[in-house]
């Protein structure tokens, strides 16, 4: 059954007026007539009652009525599912980050969902390794990249010492040679790891680790708990500054870390794509991989 015949039978059915009908569907009086009977042929009724004078609808008519609606409105549904998913703004998409990004994804899913509140965001947190095809974007360190992607520098930022009490806005790693540090697990995020190991040898110094959990919290709850100091990005320590530990700049050596998006460039995926243009917005700019 041809949406066209539906879509005449109900232009005429609101008008009972075949010109009228035919204006608003953008046709011939005689294609609306001709539309009707092939429809009528089809449904082995006769949907209208036609004089010189007058246009009904018949019993078979109102009967049909509702039903006629009924496809008209599944077709415009219809269609506009298919647009939307052609266009990306339905479906799935699937993102991933490190601890230290999580700020700056946290800002661009809210962003992106406010735009795109019919795509589902499934959010995973990065811990140790990953498997760039599970994922449509990933934000990490820019280190942790995997080869595959394109990519493009986010933000930049920078490790501190996190330690309970007060303490100096600003500290030397070199005064710290004695104090006893607690560090992410290097299995949780080896970047990270060695991007603290390098300094520790930058600065010339063998530090004691005293603990190594393999969560943000728990090296936090244990810097809370006096058992020893910390450096962790400050997009990390910043949730964790209203209890009782302060963070300070390494004033002696430059800690900057500079995080990234990645992407499969030829994804199949419209929803990716308009993330990515999100994250776009929200990058401080720099460095792209293609």
């Amino acid at each position: 059954m041809d949406i066209n015949y539906i879509e005449c039978f109900l232009n005429a059915a609101r008008t009972l007026n075949f010109s009228k009908a035919a204006r608003q569907s953008y046709i011939s009086q005689s294609m609306v007539s001709r539309y009707i009977d092939k429809l009528e042929k089809e449904l082995g009724a006769r949907l209208f009652t036609r004089t010189s004078k007058e246009v009904r609808l018949t019993d078979e008519g109102r009967v049909f009525l509702p039903y006629a609606n009924e496809i008209s409105e599944s077709m415009k549904k219809a269609r506009f599912a298919v647009e939307q998913l052609k266009g990306g703004y339905t479906g799935r998409i699937k993102i991933a980050y490190d601890a230290g990004a999580g700020g700056f994804a946290a800002k661009c899913i809210a962003a992106f969902s406010k735009q795109y509140p019919g795509i589902a965001v499934e959010m995973t947190e990065l811990h140790g390794g990953a498997d760039s095809d599970e994922y449509d974007c990933m934000l990490l360190l820019r280190d942790m990249l995997p080869d595959s992607m394109d990519y493009m520098i986010t933000h930049s930022d920078r490790l501190m010492i996190a330690s309970p009490g007060r303490i100096k806005d600003r500290r030397r790693l070199t005064d710290m040679k004695d104090e006893r540090f607690i560090l992410l697990s290097e299995a949780e995020n080896p970047i990270l790891y060695m991007e603290i190991m390098d300094i520790f040898r930058s600065a010339r110094i063998t530090p004691e680790i005293v603990s190594c959990p393999d969560s943000v919290s728990a090296v936090m709850i244990a810097v809370s708990a006096g058992l020893g100091i910390t450096l962790l990005p400050s997009g990390v320590i910043r949730p964790y500054s209203a209890e009782n530990i302060e963070a300070a700049e390494l004033s002696d050596i430059d800690t900057t870390l500079q995080y990234a998006a990645a992407w499969h460039k030829n994804s199949a995926n419209r929803a990716a794509g308009l993330f990515v243009d999100i994250v776009k917005q929200y990058a401080e700019g720099g460095e792209y991989g293609y």
